[in-house]
């Protein structure tokens, strides 16, 4: 878990997950989670460093591909993400299994 900072105080996070593959070499993905901009503080470049930040440590890693989901009505979050320089490719599927906790 990273979290971006200002005057002490936390403005924005994400998870970074580097997770081991048998394809591709053997080279490993990583998969980008909770990213989270404080809503009084975007659009300030906060989440475009976050993201590159986590392509620089995907790279480091060797991973092959550093990738996210995003829930499909998030779309202003679509945009932000592909003004970011990433490209939408394929669908997600899941299983839900349970309740927040």
């Amino acid at each position: 878990m990273f979290v971006a900072e200002r005057n002490g105080a936390v403005v924005g996070t994400f998870v970074l997950y580097l997770l081991p593959n048998m394809t591709r070499n053997g080279r490993p993905a990583a998969i980008l989670e909770n990213i989270v901009v404080d809503d009084a503080l975007r659009r300030q470049g906060i989440g475009r460093a976050m993201l590159e930040h986590a392509r620089e440590l995907a790279q480091a890693a060797g991973c092959y591909k550093l990738s996210l989901t995003s829930n499909a009505t998030r779309t202003a979050a679509h945009e932000f993400y592909l003004r970011c320089g990433m490209v939408q490719h394929g669908v997600s599927f899941r299983y839900e299994l349970g309740g927040e906790r």
